[in-house]
């Protein structure tokens, strides 16, 4: 398989929450190569309540494996990271790691759907995107990054300057 550009956000709101968007990428690496990161944005959870920020990233990737592969990947590493899933609702997490889009693809599966259904909606991804990806367009309706950015109206994240990741 050739390879392919994914944007992926990191997220990270319980322990060290830097420690965990390194490890993350560290991880990242044995399956892909990062080429942009954000700076990291601070943001209040989205969809539940807990007293805890989230850190969070956006990240340009390029991998040759494929988007189901990926998920599957991904689900390792945030169990490495200390991620342990509950059904339902959204909680306070170590790690997560969202597809937000793979090239140009639409998928519509059972466990994966890309794009993200909510990313557009999210400004701890949209802030992160529009800072390393702005032009990028999304495959359903051929909006870019910052057109979704400024749609959203939101702009409470917190941008990071002093604190860097390495990739």
């Amino acid at each position: 398989m050739e390879v392919k550009r994914v944007i992926l956000s990191i997220g990270s709101n319980l322990g060290d929450r830097i420690a965990n968007l390194q490890e993350a990428l560290n991880q990242l690496a044995a399956i892909g190569s990062t080429s942009k990161c954000s700076a990291i944005y601070e943001t209040a959870p989205w969809g539940f309540e807990s007293e805890h920020s989230f850190f969070n990233i956006c990240i340009e990737f390029w991998t040759d494996i494929s988007p189901e592969e990926l998920l599957q990947k991904i689900g390792s590493i945030e169990q490495i990271c200390g991620r342990s899933r509950t059904s339902g609702s959204y909680s306070s997490r170590t790690l997560d790691i969202d597809i937000i889009l793979y090239d140009n693809l639409i998928i519509d599966h059972e466990n994966l759907t890309v794009p993200h259904p909510l990313y557009d909606q999210r400004e701890f991804v949209l802030a992160p995107m529009a800072e390393i990806v702005p032009e990028l367009t999304d495959p359903r309706n051929e909006k870019s990054v910052l057109e979704l950015w400024t749609d959203l109206g939101q702009h409470a994240a917190r941008r990071h300057n002093d604190l860097v990741l390495n990739f």
